[in-house]
Formats: structure tokens, sequence, C-alpha cells
């Protein structure tokens, strides 16, 4: 499937929630910059995204904080 298919397919999903006056700047901007461009790649849905790549559990801490030498 191409990135165009998927958002117009998605597209009620992606404006749920914007308020009623970015609607039209929201959709010009889809239909003349995003498509245009990018339309054309292939979305991969092959893989939920909350399985982890290589099949372990992947668990996020932060890292080290800059300048401080400690996590």
């Amino acid at each position: 499937m191409k990135l165009a298919e998927y958002g117009e397919a998605n597209m009620e999903l992606a404006l749920r929630g914007l308020d009623l006056k970015v609607l039209d700047p929201y959709l010009s901007g889809w239909r003349l910059r995003v498509v245009p461009t990018l339309g054309h790649l292939p979305v991969e849905l092959d893989r939920p995204r909350t399985q982890p790549l290589n099949g372990q559990e992947h668990h996020c801490r932060p890292g080290p904080r800059h300048g401080t030498g400690r996590p």
C-alpha cells in the first residue's frame, strides 16, 4: 500500500480532534505537498508497532545526562 492510499483510507482518524479552522490548510498541505512528494512510498503494515524488532522485550530508560557524568 502506498502512503497516499493509506492516508486517504485513514484521513478521518488523522483529522479527529483538529479544530475546524485548520482542516482546510491541513488537507491542502496533504494534497499539495505530502502526496506529490511522498505519496508513492510504500507503507509496510506487516508487523504491529508494539512488537519488538528482535523478538525480545525492550525497556526504555533515560540515558546519561549530558555534562554530569551520571545516569
